[in-house]
């Protein structure tokens, strides 16, 4: 039996260091905005690696990451990547 594949609309992806506030967001996500599947990272790493084998069609992500900096992730996974929307957050600031 063929399953439905998750389309790019479907999928979406949290960067954020912090759990709870990851957490938090995944929720929001899942639960207000009706995203199917929500990846979660921890780092910029992370994030890099999650993206190469899934398509979010939408990323939140935290400037201020251990391993590799917010705005390098954005930088690398639009250039490899080039799918979807980013949005950047830094905690202390609000939103970008």
């Amino acid at each position: 039996m063929r399953t439905k594949r998750d389309t790019r609309a479907d999928v979406a992806m949290v960067v954020e260091d912090e759990i709870l506030m990851r957490q938090h967001m995944v929720q929001v996500l899942r639960e207000k905005f009706g995203y199917k599947k929500v990846l979660e990272a921890a780092d910029g790493e992370e994030a890099i690696r999650l993206c190469s084998q899934s398509a979010p069609g939408l990323i939140l992500i935290d400037l201020l990451l251990p391993k590799l900096d917010g705005l390098k992730v954005v930088e690398k996974i639009s250039r490899k990547y080039a799918r979807g929307q980013i949005s950047r957050f830094n905690n202390q600031y609000g939103t970008r």
